[in-house]
């Protein structure tokens, strides 16, 4: 796939020495740049002899340096007067609920053409049974009982169905039911299909005639009675839970005409990428390993690196663990988001301007947030030449990071979109050796702090037991 501007930045091939970025060189002593400041090994290796209980590990050391990169290029956007809720930085950092607002309504689109909406093909779809509203109740019955205890709830059941038999409502009678969740609805289950419940209940429930009464009947989970009302009774109801019915089987078959129609293929390779861009996204943030290969375009580490900011932070944390089908799977649903918000903006779907004005005041709030935690305004406030504003962007974002490592910060972060908006729009780069150094120097740090073995201090502090 071609990188776009949503999809990351795009690192030229003489980079190589860098983790990312595409300033050229790498200067000894330079951990990270972005836009015109410099963070040193020096500054890094500080911060971790103050920070004491900071593990001192590569991972850590290129968090440190993405973050300090985030920082200073979303406070020189702000103390150059940007807003950063200009329409392009909202599409850029709210790109995961611009995708699910134009998929949706895509969806819609595609949705309406295929659902029975009008009276008369709701009444064809009940007449020909193949979608039944099936009211229920319910006595539970475990397997485990004894022959005498199961014939004493069946006994209790058929004395229900006697009383529905007598002409009494069944909204009073299904109260006794004791499948709670169906129980709160009247002992409505909505409309099923085959191949939707147990053998035993579907064989009854697929040859009930509108509004007949079903006889006791067993399974595994006990005796229920079932009715299938008319629809004069249930019309609205039915006509509501068929769309939902249809709606999943349908969107079956439209994502499998998705793979289709663009020959989507997940490679066999795809598990172990996914793992690997899981456990270190920094270092696949411009990998073009291909995942997934489909018609015209490829899905590559990048791309999935782009959607694991939007995953939930629990699917994050399986990763490792997920079997490969289920990384194959997943591989495969977030290739097919692409390609539906493709086929979505091409049939002419765009975002309504509602929606875009709530995403930019969500932005706009998160933008706030990070301000306030930096202390910009404060530090810019008597700024008045680039020079200064430079010095005080610099001070404002070392202050945070120090206050970050030692425990005393918000831990606010930019945006993680709002970060990759920015960083496309800048010069920055986060250095391998760089990062090497700012250990060295930190390891060294610590080893001078620490107290010597053996020493007065030491002894004092210890009793005739302690010592060798």
């Amino acid at each position: 796939m071609k990188r776009t501007a949503w999809g990351g930045v795009v690192v030229a091939a003489l980079c190589t020495a860098l983790v990312v970025g595409c300033e050229p060189g790498d200067e000894e002593g330079m951990v990270a740049r972005a836009g015109g400041h410099r963070l040193s090994s020096t500054q890094v290796a500080g911060w971790f002899a103050i920070g004491q209980t900071i593990p001192l590990r590569r991972e850590v050391a290129e968090r440190i340096a993405h973050r300090w990169v985030d920082y200073a290029l979303f406070a020189d956007r702000i103390a150059a007067g940007d807003s950063l809720v200009d329409t392009a930085t909202v599409m850029h950092a709210m790109w995961p609920n611009v995708y699910e607002q134009i998929a949706g309504r895509y969806h819609e689109q595609l949705m309406a053409d295929r659902l029975p909406t009008d009276s008369a093909a709701v009444d064809s779809v009940y007449a020909a049974g193949e979608y039944r509203l099936i009211w229920h109740i319910l006595l539970r019955a475990a397997p485990t009982l004894s022959p005498e205890e199961r014939e004493a709830i069946r006994g209790r059941a058929e004395a229900l169905r006697a009383r529905l038999v007598e002409g009494e409502a069944w909204a009073t009678v299904s109260q006794e039911s004791e499948d709670p969740g169906s129980r709160d609805r009247g002992g409505s289950l909505g409309v099923i299909a085959r191949g939707e419940t147990v053998p035993e209940f579907e064989a009854v429930a697929f040859i009930l005639e509108p509004g007949e009464l079903s006889r006791v009947t067993a399974s595994q989970f006990g005796y229920h009675i079932l009715r299938r009302p008319a629809l004069e009774e249930v019309r609205a109801e039915y006509a509501d839970d068929l769309s939902s019915a249809l709606v999943n089987q349908m969107d079956a078959a439209l994502l499998e005409e998705v793979e289709s129609r663009w020959r989507l293929e997940v490679r066999s390779s795809a598990p172990q990428v996914i793992r690997e861009a899981a456990a270190a996204p920094l270092r696949a943030i411009d990998s073009d390993e291909v995942i997934a290969s489909y018609r015209g375009g490829r899905f590559t580490a990048a791309d999935f690196v782009r959607w694991l900011g939007a995953l939930p932070p629990q699917m994050q944390r399986r990763m490792e663990a997920a079997l490969d089908d289920q990384l194959i799977d997943l591989a495969r649903g977030l290739t097919r988001n692409e390609l539906l918000v493709r086929e979505a903006r091409e049939a002419g779907v765009r975002l309504e301007d509602e929606v875009f004005e709530a995403m930019k005041e969500q932005l706009a709030g998160e933008v706030a947030n990070v301000r306030e935690a930096l202390r910009l305004d404060s530090a810019l406030a008597d700024a008045a030449t680039d020079e200064a504003r430079r010095e005080r962007v610099e001070q404002a974002v070392q202050a945070y990071v120090l206050e970050l490592v030692t425990g005393q910060g918000s831990g606010l972060m930019v945006p993680v979109f709002l970060a990759s908006a920015l960083r496309n729009d800048a010069r920055w780069a986060v250095s391998d050796r760089g990062v090497d150094e700012a250990l060295e120097r930190a390891q060294l740090l610590r080893m001078e702090a620490a107290p010597p073995q053996g020493s007065a201090g030491d002894s004092a502090a210890s009793g005739p037991g302690d010592q060798p």
